[in-house]
């Protein structure tokens, strides 16, 4: 269909692209990407224990912008929902959700060191986060020291796998969709998929695809 040209100016786009993000973040004075001024003084003050996540503002062409997909089996996992009894942070403008997420998606990214974080646009990676850029490897590798010399990781881990292995053989997990769900018996994600039984639903052992009862039988 044809577009009648207008006299006005033509409409903003409605996400920010990947070059517009770059300028803003070289632009910023507190460091590349540190665009949020507001919450990182606060945070320097002792105002608040951690920036709350942003994902409001649109953009398009996120670097790494696929790893949101794993974030679903990820946050299945258990990880954010009891890490806070196990490790603890002291209060700054990154949080321990902040740090862990970061270091999920890192891994799923196979970035194999924290190192090669200096050769990535900060502002990217804080566009995954909900926040203006990600820390700094300096800051990030102290973060990770005070994880291991205060945190209780094999406690973490003893905890998910007692987790998994508690309840009926299809677990549903809190706060995510009704559809998303662990085999307890594998620990592997699956996805319920539609299935013409009403109110139950088969999981091959050991596999964690959800099968049609119907199936199964």
């Amino acid at each position: 269909m044809p577009v009648c040209a207008t006299a006005g100016p033509a409409p903003a786009h409605p996400h920010v692209t990947l070059s517009e993000r770059s300028r803003e973040d070289a632009a910023a004075l507190r460091g590349v990407g540190a665009t949020d001024e507001v919450m990182r003084v606060m945070a320097s003050l002792g105002k608040i224990a951690a920036v709350p996540c942003d994902f409001q503002r649109p953009c398009e062409s996120v670097t790494h912008g696929g790893v949101l997909l794993a974030l679903p089996a990820l946050l299945a996992a258990g990880l954010l929902r009891h890490a806070a009894r196990f490790f603890t942070l002291p209060a700054g403008y990154y949080g321990l959700e902040h740090i862990l997420m970061l270091l999920g998606m890192l891994a799923l990214c196979r970035i194999k060191s924290i190192e090669q974080l200096r050769s990535s646009a900060p502002g990217e990676w804080g566009e995954l986060l909900g926040l203006d850029r990600c820390p700094e490897a300096k800051t990030l590798r102290g973060k990770i020291k005070l994880l291991t010399t205060n945190g209780d990781g094999k406690g973490l881990a003893a905890y998910l796998a007692d987790a998994l292995a508690i309840g009926s053989t299809l677990r549903l997990i809190d706060g995510l969709s009704p559809g998303m769900a662990v085999d307890p018996s594998s620990g592997n994600f699956c996805v319920l998929m539609p299935c013409r039984c009403v109110g139950e639903a088969a999981v091959e052992p050991g596999v964690g695809q959800v099968l049609d009862p119907s199936i199964a039988a």
